[in-house]
C-alpha cells in the first residue's frame, strides 16, 4: 500500500490485483494517504490503517482500520476516529491479543493519540469491537507501535521526542472488553539526536531532498527484544560534513535496558526514512533511501546477522535512482518533499524479507517519486 494505491503481488513478484485505497476505506476514489499494512502470522490476517482527510472539503479527517485474511478477497473496514482536524500518519502494531494504533493530531504538531483494540473481535469481523483510547498526549512524540514477530500478550510501543537523549518504551497489557487495559513506561537514555540536513543529489544546482526530522519511524518486537529506527544527523570520523543518517535502538523488554544505540551513515552521502524488521532466524534488516552527489535518490537495504551491528553493516542499493527530485515545482507555495517512510516485513512462510523504499525514478517528472519493492534472502 502506497499513498492511495493498493497492490497485491505473488511471492514471485507477479501483480495479482490492484485497487484504490480511498474507495476501499469508504472515501472517494483517490482520496486519503499514509497507509500502513502489517501481517499477523498467528491469526493469518492482514491489518491496514489509513487516513482520509479534507472530508467534504473541510478540515475533518478519519482514521480507519481494515482486516482481511485474503487480500485478493474482501476487506472489512472499521472507523477508528473522526475529528475536525488533521489526524496524521496513523501507525499500527499488534500482540497476540490486541492491536495498537497511534496517530498525530494537528499534523506534525501533535498532540499524540493512541488506542488499544481487541484483536479477536476484529479477526471475527464483529460489527463493533471494544477499544480503549487515551486522551491526546503532548508529552510523547510519534508513538510507534511494534509489529510482533513471536507470540506475546504484551504489546510494545516506543517513542523519541525531538532532539532528546532518551527513548520511552510503553508496555500495554489487558484486552479491551475482557480485562483492564493499562500501560507502563520505561524511559531510558540514548545518545542525543537532531533533525538531519537535506539529502544531497547529483548536480551543483540540484535541491536537497527533504529528510524529515529525528522522530522514530518503525519498530519490531521478537522474543524480548525491541528494535526501533528513525532519522538522525551524524558525522563519521572519515567524512567531511554532517549527513542525514539512520539511528537504530535495541532494547531488552525483559530488563528494560538499551542494548545497542548506534548511527548508520554513508560517507559522503545521505540515508533517510528507515524501516526495521527481524526475520525468523533473528537477523535484523533495514529498508531505507540513500542519495549522494553521485547518486540520485535510491532504494536500499541492509542486514545485520543475528541482530549484531558492529563497526559496519552490510548493505546494497537495490534500485538506483535515475533522476533529480525537485518537488518545489509541484506545490504553491513551493515545498520540498521526499518519502516520509519505507516499509519492510519478514516473509511468513520462507526465510525471506520484503522491502519497499523510494527512489527518484522519473527524471523528467519531478513531481513524482517511485516506490521500489523487492525480495531478499540472507
Amino acid at each position: 500500500m502506497v499513498n492511495h494505491a493498493g497492490l497485491v503481488f505473488s511471492n514471485s513478484g507477479t501483480l495479482l490485483n490492484s485497487f484504490d485505497l480511498g474507495a476501499l476505506f469508504f472515501g472517494a476514489t483517490g482520496a486519503g494517504s499514509d497507509p500502513k499494512v502489517v501481517y499477523d502470522r498467528a491469526s493469518g490476517d492482514f491489518f491496514a490503517a489509513y487516513l482520509l482527510f479534507r472530508i467534504g472539503g473541510t478540515n475533518k479527517s478519519q482514521i480507519n482500520l481494515a482486516v482481511s485474511s485474503n487480500p485478493l478477497g474482501l476487506w472489512s473496514v472499521y472507523r477508528v476516529s473522526f475529528e475536525s482536524l488533521l489526524q496524521d500518519q496513523p501507525k499500527l502494531g499488534f500482540s497476540s491479543d490486541k492491536l495498537v494504533m497511534s496517530w498525530n493530531q494537528n499534523g506534525n504538531s501533535g498532540p499524540e493519540q493512541y488506542m488499544v483494540i481487541q484483536k479477536s473481535g476484529v479477526v471475527a469481523l464483529a460489527p463493533s469491537v471494544p477499544a480503549v483510547i487515551w486522551n491526546p498526549d503532548s508529552s510523547r512524540l510519534n508513538v510507534i507501535p511494534a509489529v510482533q514477530v513471536t507470540s506475546g500478550s504484551t504489546a510494545f510501543a516506543i517513542y523519541h521526542n525531538y532532539n532528546s537523549s532518551s527513548v520511552g518504551v510503553m508496555a500495554f497489557t489487558g484486552v479491551p472488553g475482557v480485562s483492564p487495559v493499562n500501560f507502563t513506561q520505561a524511559v531510558r537514555g540514548v545518545a542525543g539526536t537532531t533533525s538531519p540536513p537535506g539529502g544531497l543529489q547529483p548536480g551543483a544546482s540540484s535541491p536537497q531532498l527533504a529528510t524529515g526530522d529525528d522522530r522514530l519511524e518503525s519498530a519490531v518486537w521478537s522474543t524480548g527484544h525491541l528494535w526501533a529506527t528513525g532519522n538522525d544527523a551524524c558525522r563519521y570520523k572519515a567524512d567531511s560534513a554532517t549527513r542525514a543518517c539512520l539511528r537504530v535502538v535495541h532494547v531488552s523488554t525483559v530488563s528494560m535496558t538499551v542494548l545497542r544505540d548506534v548511527d548508520i551513515t554513508l560517507v559522503g552521502g545521505s540515508l533517510m526514512y528507515p524501516a526495521v524488521a527481524v526475520d525468523n532466524q533473528g537477523d535484523l534488516w533495514l529498508a531505507f533511501s540513500a542519495s549522494s552527489p553521485s547518486l540520485f535518490a535510491s532504494a536500499a537495504i541492509a542486514e545485520a546477522p543475528g541482530g549484531a551491528i558492529g563497526s559496519s553493516i552490510g548493505g546494497i542499493i537495490y534500485q538506483t535512482g535515475t533522476g533529480e527530485m525537485d518537488y518545489s515545482r509541484c506545490t504553491n507555495p513551493p515545498t520540498q518533499r521526499f518519502g516520509d517512510y519505507s516499509g519492510i516485513a519478514a516473509d511468513p512462510v520462507r526465510r525471506a524479507i520484503w522491502a519497499a523504499a523510494e527512489d527518484g525514478a522519473l527524471a523528467k517528472q519531478p513531481c513524482f517519486w517511485s516506490t521500489q519493492i523487492a525480495q531478499f534472502t540472507p
